[in-house]
C-alpha cells in the first residue's frame, strides 16, 4: 500500500523558473505557490509536500517536503489537495475545477471525478446536467464482481459469530474453476522494477492488459504476477485499493484453481487501509476519525471480512 510521508533524500536542484508568455496555456497554470500536493515518486510511493515554485513552460513544480528538502516534479506526477466541498478533481488528468462550474462529472457509485473527454467512453452531455445520475466505466466493469449494497446490508445483520467462522475456517479458501488457463504472453520475458510491482511492458493478469498494482489487483505469491479483480472469480467481496492483506495463488501456479485467503488485520492496518481508500477517491488532506473514518469502517465491515475480536479494544492499550 502506498505511503504518504515526507522523503529524506531529495535535494534542491538549481533551476530558474520560466516566465509564462502569450503561448502558455491557461490550463498549465493550475498549480500555484502554496498548493499542498501528493508527489508520486519512482518507488510508486506518494509524498506530501507544498508547491514553492511553478515552471509553467516545463510543466513542473518545485515541491518542498516536511524535512525541508526540495524536488522538481512534473504536473502529471502531482495531485493537488483541495477541499472537496469547493472543488472536484479529475482522476485522469489530475486537474480540478470548482463545483459550481460543473466541468467535472462525479461517479455516483465511487465518487471519482472525470472531465467529459477524459473518461472513455466520453460522458454524455445529458449526464452532466444538475440532478442527473451517472456511473463511470470502472464501476460498471466491476459491478458483477461486487456485492449489491442491499446484499451487504442484509449480510451484515448476521451474527458476528457466523462472520468469524467464515473467516477462520476453510470456507475462506475459494477455488473458483478447474479450467486451466494459459497466459497470452511469456511471463519470464517481463522486465520488473525493484519491488516487482511494475513491468516496463505494462502486461498483467490473465488478460495481458495494463493495470496499477494498488488499484484492485492481487499479486500471486508464487509467480508474483498481478491480477485484476474483475478477472478473478474467486473473490466474494470487493477488493479495496492497496489491500495487500491476502494470500493469493493464481490458477497457473495452482493446477487450474485460483486460491485466495484473507489475512487478519490489526486496527492500525485497518485504519491505514481505509485512509488510503478515502484519499484515493477524495482529494482531501484530513479526515475526522469519529465522523468519517469510523463510519466508513462500519459501513464496509462485512465486506472487509473482519473478525469480531478486532472490535474489542482493550482499554489499557495505548
Amino acid at each position: 500500500m502506498s505511503a504518504v510521508c515526507s522523503t529524506q533524500h531529495i535535494y534542491l536542484k538549481k533551476e530558474q523558473t520560466a516566465v509564462p508568455d502569450s503561448t502558455t496555456s491557461v490550463e498549465m497554470l493550475e498549480f500555484s505557490v502554496g498548493n499542498e500536493v501528493l508527489v508520486k515518486q519512482k518507488d510508486d510511493r506518494y509524498y506530501f509536500g507544498t508547491v514553492v515554485q511553478v515552471n509553467a513552460i516545463r510543466e513542473q513544480c518545485l515541491v518542498k517536503f516536511g524535512d525541508n528538502t526540495y524536488n522538481w516534479s512534473g504536473f502529471k506526477d502531482l495531485t493537488k489537495l483541495s477541499t472537496p466541498e469547493q472543488e472536484d478533481l479529475c482522476v485522469v488528468c489530475k486537474k480540478s475545477a470548482p463545483k459550481n462550474r460543473q466541468e467535472i462529472t462525479v461517479c455516483d457509485q465511487c465518487g471519482r471525478g472525470y472531465h467529459q473527454k477524459c473518461h472513455v467512453p466520453e460522458i454524455p452531455s445529458s449526464c452532466q446536467k444538475e440532478g442527473a445520475t451517472w456511473m463511470c466505466k470502472r464501476c460498471i466493469d466491476s459491478e458483477p464482481q461486487r456485492l449489491k449494497k442491499s446484499e451487504v446490508r442484509h449480510q451484515r445483520r448476521d451474527s458476528l459469530r457466523s462472520v468469524t467462522s467464515s473467516i477462520n475456517h476453510d470456507s475462506q479458501v475459494m477455488p473458483s474453476s478447474t479450467t486451466i488457463r494459459i497466459l497470452p504472453y511469456d511471463l519470464n520475458s517481463l522486465n520488473w522494477d525493484t519491488y516487482h510491482r511494475v513491468n516496463s511492458e505494462q502486461i498483467y493478469c490473465y488478460c495481458g492488459t495494463n493495470g496499477e498494482w494498488y488499484k484492485q489487483m492481487l499479486q500471486c505469491s508464487r509467480c508474483r504476477q498481478w491480477f485484476h479483480e474483475k478477472c478473478l472469480d474467486c473473490l466474494q467481496y470487493p477488493l479495496y485499493c492497496g489491500d495487500r492483506f491476502y494470500v493469493f495463488v493464481c490458477s497457473i501456479c495452482n493446477h487450474g484453481q485460483d486460491f485466495v485467503r484473507r489475512l487478519e488485520m490489526k486496527w492500525v492496518d485497518l485504519v491505514h487501509l481505509m485512509l488510503f481508500n478515502l484519499t484515493a477517491y477524495n482529494s482531501k488532506k484530513y479526515y475526522d476519525l469519529d465522523s468519517v473514518v469510523i463510519p466508513y469502517i462500519n459501513d464496509n465491515w462485512h465486506a472487509l471480512q473482519l473478525p469480531p475480536k478486532v472490535r474489542t479494544v482493550i482499554l489499557s492499550q495505548p
